[in-house]
């Protein structure tokens, strides 16, 4: 009699992560893995492999186990539903402020993504009070004629807004 066991690991692992799987370990077996929808990247021939998810959707592992005497056992798989990664997040955005607090000035360092695009500054009441363009990677702002406190610069290319608080002492 030949026994059948489940393929054990994540049914939903994310887009380009590395899951291991596993399948009953019997002594002196050998294991056929294939696998759709990522690669194999260690463990074909073992009980346990490790597979990085390459496509997005729904993948499949299958795995044959043949015995010490030579049986051939029947294709157990498993579907998988590959997720995507990082929803929502943005890329990472450098842009720093400094010094902060400030007094007559402060120097707005940002990276080539936020070349040529504008900066506002509002008061804590909300109202526009300085606008003007970052035209390299750094750009000094001249605060001179505005009361102390906090204010918030915001900093936007199209496709992110960065707003940083800025605190303005005399």
């Amino acid at each position: 009699m030949y026994l059948v066991y489940d393929v054990n690991g994540s049914l939903t692992p994310g887009l380009f992560e590395s899951e291991a799987y596993l399948y009953y370990e019997t002594e002196g077996s050998t294991y056929e893995w294939v696998c759709t929808g990522g690669v194999i990247i260690s463990g074909n021939g073992s009980f346990q492999i490790e597979v990085t998810w390459a496509e997005q959707g729904i993948g499949e592992l299958c795995v044959v186990e043949t015995n010490a005497e030579g049986c051939v056992g029947e294709q157990i798989c498993i579907d998988v539903a590959v997720i995507p990664t990082n929803i929502g997040e943005e890329e990472q955005v450098n842009i720093s402020i400094f010094p902060n607090p400030a007094s007559t000035s402060f120097t707005i360092s940002a990276d080539d993504r936020f070349i040529n695009t504008t900066y506002r500054l509002f008061d804590s009441q909300g109202k526009l009070v300085l606008q003007g363009t970052i035209s390299a990677n750094t750009t000094l702002v001249q605060t001179n004629d505005f009361s102390s406190g906090n204010y918030t610069l915001s900093i936007s290319n199209g496709k992110q807004i960065v707003t940083e608080t800025i605190f303005l002492q005399e």
